[in-house]
């Protein structure tokens, strides 16, 4: 299809508002005189109910959000200190397991050294 097919051939005939007619259209600077209907009455009440309901639904979610901020913020120390004092644990219990077998040794040593200071035994009499 050709441009020239679709575009129109007199561009004057398809103007929404001619520069030479008077524009009938309201201006939005002119106020309306009509009294609302009772029917524009009951939605505009509603509207500002729901506005404030909005309000104060974005104002419970701020909220919730500043809450779940900070129990973000505790949760990630107290996994900080979790992990410090699982480390500190680990350190006690190698340290504790290091002194049971200087213990073990020590004691070790002290009953092989008092086989040794004994006196030997008089074999029983058979």
């Amino acid at each position: 299809m050709l441009a020239n097919e679709i575009l129109p051939r007199i561009p004057e005939k398809f103007l929404l508002n001619s520069p030479n007619k008077k524009n009938d259209q309201l201006k939005t600077s002119q106020p309306l005189t009509q009294k609302p209907t009772e029917s524009e009455v009951i939605l505009l009440a509603k509207i500002k109910r729901l506005e404030e309901q909005l309000k104060q639904v974005q104002a419970e979610n701020k909220k919730l959000k500043f809450g779940k901020e900070k129990a973000e913020q505790l949760a990630q120390h107290e996994r900080k200190r979790a992990n410090q004092l699982e480390i500190k644990l680990k350190t006690v219990a190698q340290i504790l397991c290091q002194l049971q077998k200087i213990n073990y040794y020590k004691q070790l040593d002290q009953e092989q050294k008092a086989q040794i200071e004994q006196p030997l035994l008089k074999p029983p009499n058979t």
